[in-house]
């Protein structure tokens, strides 16, 4: 198990996307096939049954590792990580046998229903053959607690790269229900040509940024098809074979993450290929985006998440109709065929976009400032004459954003990201003043430079109030300009608001903390 455990260790230290699938490689081109399928299941979520708790696990590793309760309490303190913690104190073996991740995959699965005694002698028996590094993982697997910053998408890249197999089928195939006990690597590699046909979407054309300047360029606003930007997940939705396929722009199958659209497949028809976004939709929070990330990722939806974060598909576009690709018809003529196919009698969670009508390019730009007030971050401009074009090298599909807003905060606590969540690995909340007291209201971990990075991180060394786990309260005496995209009143939060994809701006050295933003300044935004 030791060369996956140098794989997550190189994956968890970066959070460059062609380094990762780069290390994946590596891994899959000299790992054994059974590795192979253990290392596919493990990243792609398919953890093996939680063993034991981390409480039940420490209290055994105390009676491996022989040092009283109180020193094994004050080391954990120091790693923050049970699993960690567990790996470096527990007496190193003097030989370590060479089994592969399979045998401890079999070797947990072994024990998934054993009694806790029976438990218990197997891992204390697994620890006194693993090296330090591998017992890490493996706790983490034992206690169920194993995740890595893999996406579907580094992970179907680099399986592609490595066999000559498309992307998309490599997805299906992941996606589909498969017991890596039970399977072999062909599985994934063994091409099925109706499958890979049937499941296949198109690739996306993205829209470029306007700027006001290149209204005079454009012609006339008649020309263009005019829709609000809302904030929501790209996809296309297919139904293809009876069965109904949904892909985000990152190449990922996530159909079994919104079962409220499997129902299309009774009333699309075969051949039907639509590109459009996933919304939250509900009377008090329509368009709201943070609703849709609790949605993001999950495979197991609750009725409870059906009911409090129901998804709506929006199509604003047809591409294949009746099997046959239109792509290259005229936008105005797939429109009309996608009004054709999507029906007002539909359900709610199957819409189309609204098509504003300007007058004028004046016009059009006072839609644009009032964007937020209809849960959009502006405007959409396509051609009418256009094609269904791919990428973004095309003057053919524009998006008119809205002026970020902006306030200044104050920085209150400074984190350590988990290794390749971002760019940066350090993650800063900041506050604004509710009447004498600071109050968070967002955390950020971009807009700064590095050299900004390496002075605020000298700042946090020498300033540090207390410290819990990763995250250190420091001494608010530094001043941020944050910009982001909307705002949204949250009862989840302390403050009451939830910030759009922020992101600090400028520093402000001159500014005092008195000087910052007030609640209620920001809650005028809403």
């Amino acid at each position: 198990m030791q060369f996956f455990c140098k794989l997550v260790d190189k994956i968890g230290n970066t959070s460059d996307t062609d380094n990762i699938v780069s290390e994946l490689i590596r891994y899959f081109e000299k790992a054994s096939d059974s590795d192979k399928i253990g290392a596919i299941a493990l990243l792609s979520g398919k953890r093996p049954k939680r063993l034991v708790t981390s409480g039940i696990l420490k209290h055994w590793a105390v009676e491996v590792s022989e040092i009283p309760q109180w020193l094994f309490e004050h080391c954990y303190q120091m790693v923050d990580n049970p699993s960690e913690a567990i790996s470096l104190l527990i007496p190193e073996p003097k030989s370590i046998p060479d089994k592969g991740l399979d045998y401890w995959l079999r070797y947990i699965h072994k024990y998934s229903y054993a009694s806790k005694e029976e438990k218990k002698i197997a891992i204390q028996n697994a620890w006194s053959c693993l090296s330090p590094e591998t017992c890490y993982i493996f706790n983490k697997l034992v206690t169920g607690s194993f995740r890595t910053a893999v996406t579907q998408k580094s992970l179907t890249q680099s399986l592609s790269i490595l066999t000559g197999v498309e992307e998309h089928f490599l997805a299906y195939k992941m996606n589909s229900k498969w017991d890596p006990k039970s399977i072999s690597f062909p599985f994934f590699t063994t091409l099925e040509a109706s499958i890979s046909n049937s499941t296949k979407p198109y690739a996306f054309c993205l829209a470029r940024t306007f700027e006001d300047y290149q209204k005079k360029s454009m012609g006339e606003i008649s020309d263009w098809l005019v829709e609000r930007q809302l904030e929501g997940i790209r996809v296309q939705l297919i139904k293809r074979n009876g069965e109904i396929f949904i892909w985000n722009r990152d190449l990922e199958l996530i159909s079994d993450q919104y079962p409220e659209l499997l129902h299309c497949k009774e009333i699309l028809t075969d051949g039907t290929v639509m590109d459009g976004q996933l919304a939250c939709i509900t009377a008090d929070r329509p368009f709201s985006y943070n609703l849709l990330k609790s949605r993001i990722g999950k495979k197991n939806v609750t009725k409870k998440l059906l009911l409090t974060a129901p998804v709506s598909f929006i199509a604003y576009d047809i591409l294949e109709y009746e099997g046959k690709d239109i792509r290259s018809l005229s936008l105005q003529r797939r429109r009309k065929i996608l009004e054709q196919t999507v029906s007002e009698s539909f359900p709610d969670s199957l819409l189309i976009s609204e098509v504003l009508l300007p007058a004028s390019w004046k016009h059009a730009d006072e839609l644009r400032l009032q964007s937020r007030t209809f849960f959009s971050s502006g405007l959409i401009l396509k051609r009418k004459s256009s094609a269904y074009s791919t990428g973004r090298g095309h003057s053919d599909w524009w998006k008119w954003r809205t002026q970020p807003l902006s306030l200044d905060a104050v920085l209150l606590y400074v984190m350590k990201a988990p290794q390749g969540k971002t760019s940066s690995n350090t993650e800063y909340t900041l506050g604004v003043w509710n009447q004498e007291t600071l109050i968070p209201i967002t955390k950020t971990s971009s807009g700064l430079t590095f050299e900004e990075e390496r002075e605020i991180a000298t700042f946090v060394k020498n300033n540090t109030i207390e410290k819990f786990g990763p995250v250190k309260s420091v001494k608010t005496e530094l001043v941020f300009s944050i910009e982001f995209k909307n705002i949204q009143s949250s009862k989840r939060h302390k403050s009451g608001v939830l910030l759009i994809s922020p992101k600090i701006s400028q520093w402000q050295k001159e500014k005092k903390p008195k000087e910052a933003s007030t609640l209620k300044e920001l809650k005028m935004l809403l």
